[in-house]
């Protein structure tokens, strides 16, 4: 066994505080390790689901987007960025067919 490895009770415990979605910095001070060590026995877990985007503008954006508003349009109207519009716009807005029409035709003109 190598000595520098982790023992397993450790990363059986790091496991389950990441499961139970406690902040990586936290579990690598709690359990005395650095954070890479957190990250390398927590890699094949599921990944976590980072939002700070509150779901009722996540749901307005659909919205608004689905009616074919622009994107300027939505995000200047909540206070977002059109960047976040862009990750939460209905797939199906007139504005993301037209994006990925352009980006068909792009790479068949290749």
């Amino acid at each position: 066994m190598n000595p520098a490895a982790t023992p397993p009770a450790k990363v059986a415990s790091i496991r389950r505080r990441y499961l139970a979605d406690e902040p990586l910095k936290s579990i690598a001070e709690n359990e005395n390790c650095c954070l890479s060590t957190v990250v390398k026995n927590t890699r094949d877990l599921p990944r976590r689901q980072y939002s700070r985007t509150p779901p009722e503008i996540v749901a307005e954006i659909e919205t608004l987007s689905a009616r074919g508003v622009k994107r300027a349009a939505i995000a200047n109207k909540l206070g977002v960025s059109v960047g976040t519009v862009r990750r939460y716009e209905a797939p199906t807005s007139a504005i993301a067919r037209r994006h990925r029409s352009a980006a068909i035709r792009a790479r068949a003109a290749r």
